[in-house]
């Protein structure tokens, strides 16, 4: 099957959005390969998506005539994949943020100072640690051979699609190693996926949503402590998203949520289905992410359009780029809980599908594919 572009995609819930996307802008002109084995996958449900154990993906690229290779994510795993591709093909990244946050901080610097705090080891782990000086220098040794050996397996990349487009400035002057040009692309589209047939009333309900995950660069417990010293908070639940991330920082989060909190702690350990995590985000009129990077986007763009106030730390670039955009971006530092007043709503509402709406989606998304092939793709 011949394609102007081959798209090297995770099991993820970002490729169906995709394969959408690339075939409403550019139908038939696109393959999806889905490296490490054969369906059923957990989030990929397009019959567009061709599984293929890695072994073979190499023989795959080098036999197909396709003007560029695009990933989305580049996960450690998919190097061998890159190194794979034909010296003549370009190399498209598409970034989705944890992928290349490492290029620009060490994950210990995403981390507010409590956070920090209840992250380090305990005493006895310490000691452990200690006598294990030697491994551990060896280690950074081995860890400073696998940045170099990044940096060779990164440099053949050709084109650069951060969340942001701050983020790309960022990453460059941070890697000057690194000289990709920038391409503009984002996952998702207002009509369907950032409202998916909400329910509800025209203003959300009263409850307060903390974080996206078990991680700790949500910075969760500087949240619960600013919730805890807060009046109005009666009658309120704090939902605490945790389904997936560290288990070890899930289970500290659910003993700070429950002292600090109390009954109105409320922490989500399951998956849920989009739709009945959807109906949760209806109920929070409130959402807070203490992030230091860019994260959770399709949380605040979901929240966002039921009407949400969204606070973020002023440290995040998604603070800055949000409210450049028109979104109403509130900081954490000055945490207000009264809900947004119907023009404010209407505003956000209005920043988010002018940016994330489906034909301005599909025209970004044809500007891609153009960027990458030699002639436009009709």
């Amino acid at each position: 099957m011949s394609a102007r572009l081959l798209h090297i995609v995770p099991d993820d819930k970002f490729t169906d959005m995709a394969v959408r996307q690339f075939e409403c802008a550019c139908p038939g002109a696109n393959r999806y390969l889905l490296p490490g084995g054969e369906a059923p996958h957990t989030f990929v449900r397009s019959d567009d998506v061709e599984s293929y154990e890695f072994s073979r993906l190499a023989e795959e690229i080098a036999s197909s005539d396709a003007d560029a290779v695009v990933f989305h994510s580049l996960r450690r795993s998919f190097y061998p994949v890159l190194r794979s591709v034909p010296p003549n093909r370009k190399i498209a990244w598409i970034g989705m943020g944890y992928d290349y946050y490492p290029m620009l901080t060490a994950s210990n610097q995403l981390l507010l100072e409590d956070t920090s705090q209840l992250c380090r080891p305990s005493p006895g782990r310490r000691a452990l640690e200690s006598a294990m000086i030697p491994v551990r220098k060896m280690r950074e040794m081995l860890g400073y051979r696998e940045r170099e050996h990044d940096r060779e397996v990164l440099s053949r990349i050709t084109h650069f699609a951060p969340v942001l487009d701050s983020e790309y400035a960022m990453v460059l002057a941070a890697n000057p190693w690194f000289s990709p040009e920038y391409l503009d692309f984002n996952y998702g589209t207002v009509e369907d996926d950032w409202t998916l047939a909400l329910p509800g009333p025209e203003s959300p309900g009263g409850d307060v949503l903390v974080g996206n995950s078990a991680d700790p660069s949500n910075n969760h417990l500087e949240c619960f402590q600013l919730l805890s010293r807060m009046d109005g908070l009666e009658g309120r639940r704090v939902i605490v998203p945790l389904s997936y991330g560290s288990s070890a920082y899930r289970a500290q989060i659910l003993a700070c949520g429950r002292e600090l909190l109390g009954d109105a702690f409320t922490p989500l350990v399951d998956f849920m289905p989009p739709q009945q995590y959807i109906q949760t985000l209806a109920s929070c009129g409130t959402v807070l992410m203490n992030h230091l990077r860019q994260q959770a986007l399709g949380n605040i763009l979901i929240s966002g359009m039921l009407g949400a106030r969204i606070c973020l730390n002023p440290l995040n670039p998604l603070y800055e780029w949000l409210q450049k955009r028109g979104v109403a971006v509130g900081s954490i530092e000055t945490l207000d809980l009264d809900p947004l007043t119907m023009i404010e709503r209407e505003e956000t509402r209005g920043a988010i599908a002018r940016y994330w709406g489906r034909e301005p989606q599909t025209s970004r998304t044809l500007r891609f594919v153009e960027s990458l092939c030699p002639a436009p793709v009709v």
